[in-house]
């Protein structure tokens, strides 16, 4: 989505209210799609102080993600804050300071708002901090029911150090 800029860089405006609502395309993230449940929401605004421009402002989104521990699908909710600093076309800074560049004073916001989604995304990806996950030799989802099966199997990196141990 583009957004027109120009009353800023001019200096005719000192700020201009934001509020971008759209359905976001999938994107993927470490070989993972990612999915949204609902549009993606900007709101914040774009400001000027003396003679640089600003984009501040909350994203705001729900994920449809994967545990990684049990494989069940669910939403996630994020919110990320904004604050870049904005520079036309061509700024010998641009590059230098990895500023967001407005080219005949349109800014795109949705790459803004993509690196934004990015950074917010978890680390972990979990459906609950106490997922228990599938079991490994079976596969049940450990969250629904237990299983009977020997847990007693040792890693083949560590088979070296059981020996060790019944020497002693």
């Amino acid at each position: 989505m583009k957004i027109d800029l120009k009353e800023l860089f001019e200096g005719q405006k000192n700020t201009i209210d934001i509020e971008v609502q759209e359905p976001y395309k999938n994107f993927n993230y470490y070989n993972e799609e990612i999915s949204f449940s609902k549009p993606v929401v900007f709101k914040g605004q774009a400001y000027r102080v003396n003679h640089e421009v600003f984009l501040k402002g909350i994203v705001e989104g729900v994920l449809l993600l994967k545990c990684h521990r049990c494989l069940a699908p669910f939403e996630h909710a994020i919110t990320h804050h904004i604050h870049e600093k904005l520079t036309v076309r061509n700024h010998e800074q641009a590059e230098e300071d990895e500023l967001f560049s407005v080219e005949d004073y349109m800014l795109d916001i949705s790459d803004i708002i993509e690196n934004s989604l990015v950074l917010a995304f978890p680390m972990k990806v979990v459906c609950d901090e106490n997922c228990k996950g599938l079991c490994l030799v079976c596969g049940t989802d450990l969250n629904e029911s237990s299983c009977e099966c020997e847990k007693s199997e040792i890693d083949p990196r560590l088979l070296k150090l059981k020996d060790l141990l019944q020497q002693d």
